[in-house]
């Protein structure tokens, strides 16, 4: 199985073709060492780090699919919200998100599967060359590097809550499930902050608070990063309504 990279509990068994032996042995890597980390560090030292490795194993993934011709489009199951779990609230939180992702990044819905054109991440370049490649753009397309980084720290974090839910690790730190809960949140928050800045999403109404603080979040990135120009008053009064949300 190929885990829950690319936002969803992805399964190979669906396609009937072999994994690639490098994909999956990278993959088991990455794995392997987050359930090793849930198990044994905090939250902050888990993901500390991960990002290069998870960006590799996206890499690999649709570099496998586009070799057995499964990248023009295949489905992404929609998982349904575990019940009766010792963590429902990260598996609402898990779902929350997840559909949040695909609302941003404005994938088509058919059925209860989410059809996602994967050519989007095909990439031949290394997590930092691509991070470097991105902040070396024009104007405010510079600030796609930090998309990019939400993107693949949210990946992270993903994969990280997917194998807790699914009792392959149990943290034993107390505090791990309720400050992942909040990375989740954040992470996302941010990300669709930035997709709003660089214009690739504007939500066409707001829908809940969450979509409420990715505007006002947004607002703030443009002052903050010289886009727009306003009184440093109204700069620290947007500043505090995202504190008080």
């Amino acid at each position: 199985m190929i885990y829950n990279l690319l936002i969803s509990h992805i399964s190979t068994i669906h396609h009937k073709k072999a994994v690639d032996d490098t994909l999956k042995k990278e993959a088991d890597i990455l794995v392997d060492t987050l359930m090793y980390r849930i198990s044994n560090k905090s939250f902050s030292e888990c993901i500390n780090g991960l990002e290069a490795a998870t960006f590799h194993v996206r890499t690999l993934f649709v570099q496998w699919l586009h070799a057995n011709d499964l990248s023009k489009k295949i489905g992404i199951e929609n998982h349904p919200k575990p019940q009766n779990t010792v963590h429902q609230k990260l598996a609402n939180t898990l779902q929350f998100i997840r559909q949040k992702y695909l609302k941003i990044n404005n994938f088509s819905q058919k059925n209860n599967t989410q059809i996602v054109d994967f050519k989007q991440y095909t990439s031949g370049h290394l997590y930092e060359e691509t991070l470097q490649m991105l902040r070396e753009m024009p104007g405010k397309l510079r600030l796609t590097a930090k998309l990019f980084e939400q993107d693949v720290q949210l990946e992270t974090a993903i994969l990280t809550a997917q194998l807790i839910l699914d009792e392959q690790a149990t943290p034993q730190d107390k505090k791990f499930v309720k400050e992942l809960n909040n990375y989740l949140l954040n992470t996302i928050e941010r990300y669709g902050a930035y997709a709003i800045v660089c214009g690739l999403w504007q939500p066409e109404s707001i829908e809940d608070q969450l979509e409420r603080n990715m505007d006002i979040l947004s607002r703030i990135i443009e002052i903050d990063e010289g886009l727009v120009f306003t009184k440093p008053t109204n700069v620290q009064d947007l500043k505090e309504l995202l504190k008080v949300n």
